[in-house]
C-alpha cells in the first residue's frame, strides 16, 4: 500500500509485529467484559483511520488538513455518536434476549453509559464543565426514553410507545435550546431538534425491527 501513497503511510503498524507479539497484545488488552472490549476495539480503529486519511490526503494532494481542529472535532463527534447508536442497539437486544434485570443488559448499558460520559467530556472541552454536566443529564434522559419505548414495544403497549415518543420529542426541544445557547446562536435550536428527530425515527425503527424479528 505504501507504494501507492508515495511512502506517506506510517510504517509502524501491527503488520510489523510477529504472531507472538500480536497474541501478547491481544491478551493484555482483554478485560473479560465483552462489551467494554468491543468498545475498546472500536476506539482503537479511529487511530487507524487517522493514519490512513493522513497518508491518502498527502499522496493525493487533497485540500485541507486531516489533523486540523475542525477535522478532529467532526471525527470525534461522528465516532462518538455512531458508537452511541450501535451500543444502544446492543443494549436493547440484550434487554430483549436476557431481560432488563440481567447481567448481560447491565454490562451493555454500562458500556453505553461510558460512551455517554465520553461525549459529555467532549462537550465540556468545548463549553465548560457546567455544560458538560447539563449535556450528560439530557443525554442520559433520552437513552432512558428509548428504553421506555423498547419496553413498551416488547409488551405491545401502544400508550407506552406514545408516551416514550412524546418524551423523546420533548428531549429534542430541550437539546436544541441547549446547543443554541452554548454556541451563541450558531446552532439554531430548530435545526438541532430536526436532526435529533431523525435520530429518534431511525433508532426507533431499529427497535421496531428488532421486536418484529424476536417476537
Amino acid at each position: 500500500m505504501e507504494d501507492n501513497t508515495d511512502d506517506d503511510m506510517d510504517d509502524n503498524t501491527a503488520a510489523d509485529m510477529d504472531d507472538e507479539e500480536v497474541e501478547f497484545v491481544l491478551e493484555t488488552i482483554s478485560t473479560g467484559d465483552p462489551f467494554a472490549d468491543v468498545k475498546t476495539a472500536a476506539d482503537h480503529v479511529e487511530g487507524s483511520a487517522k493514519t490512513l486519511a493522513g497518508g491518502f490526503a498527502a499522496a493525493l494532494d487533497l485540500d485541507g488538513d486531516t489533523e486540523s481542529e475542525a477535522s478532529e472535532l467532526r471525527t470525534s463527534l461522528a465516532t462518538g455518536l455512531q458508537e452511541h447508536v450501535y451500543l444502544a442497539g446492543i443494549a436493547v437486544k440484550n434487554a430483549y434476549a436476557e431481560g432488563l434485570d440481567s447481567s448481560e443488559f447491565e454490562a451493555a448499558a454500562g458500556t453505553l453509559d461510558t460512551n455517554s460520559v465520553q461525549l459529555a467530556d467532549g462537550i465540556g472541552e468545548l463549553a465548560g464543565d457546567d455544560n458538560r454536566d447539563a449535556f450528560l443529564s439530557l443525554w442520559r434522559d433520552h437513552i432512558s426514553f428509548f428504553v421506555d419505548y423498547a419496553v413498551a414495544t416488547a409488551e405491545n403497549g401502544e400508550q407506552g410507545q406514545a408516551d416514550a415518543i412524546r418524551d423523546l420529542d420533548g428531549y429534542t426541544e430541550s437539546a436544541g435550546g441547549f446547543f443554541e445557547n452554548i454556541s451563541a446562536g450558531e446552532l439554531p435550536a430548530d435545526a438541532v431538534a430536526d436532526s435529533l428527530r431523525g435520530h429518534i425515527a431511525t433508532l426507533g425503527g431499529a427497535i421496531d425491527s428488532l421486536d418484529a424479528a424476536i417476537n
